[in-house]
């Protein structure tokens, strides 16, 4: 998948709406939500350091209210939202995680199983070879 700043200025928004659709069509409904959580937590991200990053000194005195005032704003209706939006990120950077190493633990488990599967074969044979009498005695 392409920079979602490059998306944004190659594409059109039906042409985002149409790759990202694309994109996430195949995950899960909670996979998904927690995908776009996360993109618009980036993009809420971004612009938060593009209002840092505008340099107002040249400005008049009154554009320079006026641009601190919509930045407070923006920060007030964002910051809510940002903790949240933060957790999806870390929960779903622990999915992909997980999910990278998932296909390892399963050969693992499976292993783990085949091996304990083996040594009840193995007691169970050697209890068929014992008398009742040997086995209650415990020899």
């Amino acid at each position: 998948m392409e920079d979602l700043n490059e998306m944004l200025h190659r594409k059109t928004l039906a042409e985002i709406e149409e790759e990202l659709s694309l994109q996430f069509g195949g995950l899960e409904q909670g996979y998904y939500d927690a995908k776009l959580a996360v993109m618009l937590y980036i993009m809420m991200q971004d612009c938060m350091e593009k209002f840092g990053a505008v340099v107002t000194d040249t400005f008049p005195a009154e554009l320079v209210d006026k641009f601190r005032d919509m930045k407070e704003e923006y920060s007030r209706k964002v910051l809510p939202y940002r903790s949240h939006l933060e957790e999806n990120r870390k929960v779903l950077d622990a999915m992909e995680t997980a999910g990278s190493g998932l296909s390892e633990l399963e050969d693992r488990i499976t292993s783990l199983l085949s091996e304990f599967d083996n040594l009840l074969r193995t007691e169970v044979k050697a209890r068929e070879t014992k008398s009742i009498a040997e086995l209650q005695s415990g020899k």
